[in-house]
């Protein structure tokens, strides 16, 4: 769902602060989880090893950046624990059972509309706003995730304006430490789509599909050249690093307007008046009871909305209508040969038609709120 998106994006990017009645749960993720702690530690080892390899051999800079553990700074290790730490509290346990139920997986071999349903509310993600978790996150974002964040770019950078071949040397020597490792992944991910959908299941034929045409890196390239030309591939990285700088200024501008704790409150509020019972049971259809209901809460709040988080949305939806407006052909010409090649190995695309026309009319009514919360004098100064 869009909200949904729009709620990530504007609090990750914001530092905790300005009052507010949410209490963090944690002051780190990390507390009382010394095991998740030194795998996250474990794990940044591998990470610092990969980097040497790939983008040490290729940047003197980075290399000695790298040997002198600079690179990355304490930023970036904070907000890489932090995250490990949260991905641990969170889903260690579902991640454990998976592992322990491996040599005893049920094949399911179809998927029916009932299987696929959505079951989460707007009063549950109101309820992970009231958590204390986002607030958490937001102020990790800002004081460590942002600061890595322009650190890397910036090391990247310094390293491209000295060597005009650095990207495509980095690429390919990523391509030959992982290539020899391609077979094994896949066959691996086969096994596991085979064991839980079976070789009657879409998902299984369109694995099959994937293998028979993308064998290595050299066909996946290919791919990407027959629909995509070059002059289109170096205005999209063109666009991506001006992209990157003007998140930069606006990420900062937010995050010193300490707004996570304003916006989060006001989330939460609309999350828990969009839910109903009767009207608006799930997120799965916006149109109709839930997009009435979350309509008439902005009415009756007029003015209640932060300013600060009425500009990210502004900046958030323009981006998007942005790269739809300019790259929407595009994206429609690959859709097409995608469908044909998948139809032409019997594979149904009934379900995504069903699926993509849903969230066409969605984002439909969304935009509609989206104008309701974007109505000129309807913010409040912090």
């Amino acid at each position: 769902m869009f909200l949904v998106l729009v709620v990530v994006a504007v609090v990750s990017a914001r530092r905790g602060g300005g009052g507010g009645k949410h209490k963090h749960r944690h002051e780190s993720f990390c507390d009382g989880l010394p095991g998740a702690k030194d795998a996250a530690v474990t794990a940044r080892f591998f990470i610092k090893t990969f980097a040497e390899q790939i983008i040490g051999e290729n940047c003197k800079f980075a290399k000695k950046k790298l040997r002198t553990d600079t690179f990355f700074g304490t930023d970036c290790i904070n907000t890489f624990d932090e995250v490990f730490c949260y991905g641990a509290r969170k889903f260690g346990d579902e991640v454990a059972a998976m592992m322990e139920e491996d040599e005893e997986c049920v094949s399911e071999e179809e998927e029916t509309e009932e299987d696929l349903a959505v079951t989460m509310t707007y009063q549950d993600m109101a309820n992970f706003l009231g958590s204390g978790d986002v607030d958490t996150m937001g102020k990790i974002a800002c004081a460590h995730g942002l600061p890595c964040f322009q650190r890397l770019v910036g090391h990247v950078k310094k390293c491209a304006d000295h060597d005009e071949d650095f990207y495509s040397n980095v690429i390919e020597d990523a391509r030959a430490l992982l290539e020899p490792h391609m077979v094994e992944i896949m066959d691996a991910v086969n096994e596991k789509v085979l064991c839980y959908y079976g070789e009657n299941s879409n998902a299984y034929k369109l694995l099959q599909m994937v293998r028979k045409r993308v064998t290595n890196f050299d066909d996946l390239k290919a791919m990407v050249n027959k629909y995509i030309t070059s002059d289109t591939q170096d205005t999209v990285v063109t666009e991506v690093k001006a992209g990157l700088y003007s998140f930069f200024e606006g990420a900062e501008d937010f995050c010193e307007a300490r707004c996570v704790v304003q916006s989060v409150d006001f989330f939460e509020e609309l999350f828990t008046a969009t839910h109903d019972d009767e009207t608006c049971p799930t997120i799965g259809v916006y149109c109709g009871g839930c997009q009435d209901n979350a309509d008439q809460f902005i009415v009756n709040s007029a003015g209640s909305i932060p300013c600060c988080t009425q500009e990210a949305l502004g900046s958030i939806v323009g981006t998007l209508q942005s790269v739809i407006k300019k790259y929407g052909d595009l994206a429609e010409e690959i859709e097409e040969t995608i469908i044909e090649v998948v139809e032409e190995e019997d594979i149904s695309t009934d379900y995504y038609s069903k699926a993509k026309k849903n969230i066409i009319e969605q984002a439909l009514c969304l935009k509609e709120t989206y104008g309701e919360l974007a109505t000129e004098g309807q913010c409040m100064a912090a």
